[in-house]
């Protein structure tokens, strides 16, 4: 019954009619309930995965040029990325060793 907790009860909250904090409320319903809102947080959870996706394609092509058994040519086609990319991930690694 403090301000923190009321705080913490806000965040746990997925109705914006159970939160405590009105401008909390507000920016709930803005992005649950509002067009403008909702296209706003799916853009940002679109970019968020594209990012995440990027990463683990980079990781993935990192894992396999620490393998050594792919050419370049072979790490592209199975990750998508340019043989450029693959090049400098490849030149990366050389000057970690």
């Amino acid at each position: 019954d403090d301000d923190i907790g009321w705080l913490m009860h806000d965040f746990s909250c997925t109705n914006a009619d159970d939160i405590h904090y009105t401008e909390i409320a507000e920016r709930i319903r803005f992005f649950k309930e509002d067009d403008e809102g909702v296209r706003t947080m799916c853009r940002s959870i679109e970019e968020m995965l594209k990012e995440e996706k990027e990463r683990n394609t980079l990781e993935f092509a990192r894992q396999m040029i620490a393998l050594g058994k792919n050419t370049i040519d072979d790490i592209s086609k199975c990750t998508g990325l340019k043989v450029e990319e693959i090049s400098r991930l490849a030149s990366e690694a050389r000057g970690k060793q």
